[in-house]
Parts: structure tokens; sequence; C-alpha cells
């Protein structure tokens, strides 16, 4: 079974598996994702199951983390642009 089968389901990486790393017109977080999707696509198929779960366990502790500050960052946003009566 190809790893590939399951990214082109989510079209985000599906977009990124078509970008060139090296496209000077993506920005940094889609570079970014560019070079990820290509090495999963590379090298996922090697992992075994208990590699795999580790780093979906992982990816999923940070990408919680990462919501919880960036919720923060808003919030303060927010309440900055807040008018003031």
């Amino acid at each position: 079974m190809s790893f590939e089968k399951y990214l082109v389901t989510q079209p985000q990486l599906a977009q990124a598996m078509r970008w060139n790393v090296d496209d000077s017109s993506l920005s940094g977080s889609q570079r970014s994702l560019a070079v990820i999707v290509n090495a999963l696509l590379e090298h996922a198929d090697r992992l075994d199951a208990s590699e795999l779960r580790t780093l979906s366990e992982t990816l999923h502790a940070y990408t919680q983390d990462v919501e919880q500050r960036e919720n923060a960052a808003w919030k303060i946003i927010m309440e900055r642009t807040r008018p003031t009566s």
C-alpha cells in the first residue's frame, strides 16, 4: 500500500505534492510543506507501524501546542483591535 494513496485524499497535501521546492514564488510555509510531503512520499513506505504511530502521535501533540499558541495570539490581537466605547 502506498502512502501517496492517503496524501491525495487531503487537498492541501495533494497540492503540495505538485509544488517544486525550489520555486521561489512559494511562501515559507508552502515550501516547508512541499519538503515534508516529498520526504514522506520518498520514505514513509519504509517505516513500520510503530514508527508511523510514533510520528503521528508526535505530530498530533505538536499540533495541539501550536493551536493553543495561535489561539492565544489571536485572542490578544482581537482584544487590541476591539473598538473602545
